[in-house]
């Protein structure tokens, strides 16, 4: 009977620990994918000049670089102090892939920065954001 028991806990240790690792395999293949993404991105756009081009670029590269991810719209935000209410950061779309992104963009479309939405808490975090 212990035995039996003994041989129970040690196979849902072992499913436990599989578990474990299958799920850091996952993370470690996600980061690779983003750092290999990462790295199309800077050699693609390393060569761009004007500031007037680059955000677009940028979204560009992106959406292709993680085009095996299926992501149906990349935006730019950047930062900017003109028309924040109290002197406040906003964050303010600058290029987009979607056209509804894009859209915006000619709107002039931006948001205060901060942790009620998710491109706040991106930015006041400094880390990317994918939704």
């Amino acid at each position: 009977m212990k035995t039996a028991q003994g041989a129970q806990t040690a196979n849902r240790q072992l499913a436990a620990q599989l578990e474990s690792q299958a799920q850091a395999y996952h993370q470690l293949q996600t980061q690779s994918t983003l750092l290999e993404a990462t790295n199309q991105i800077i050699q693609a756009i390393s060569g761009t000049l004007s500031f007037e081009t680059l955000p677009a670029q940028v979204v560009r590269q992106v959406e292709q670089a993680l085009d095996d991810w299926d992501i149906y719209h990349v935006g730019l935000f950047l930062l900017s102090t003109e028309n924040a209410d109290d002197g406040n950061d906003r964050a303010v779309l600058k290029a987009a892939t979607s056209e509804a992104g894009r859209l915006a963009v000619e709107t002039g479309y931006g948001m205060e920065v901060n942790t009620e939405s998710p491109i706040g808490k991106a930015i006041i975090r400094r880390h990317a954001s994918i939704l």
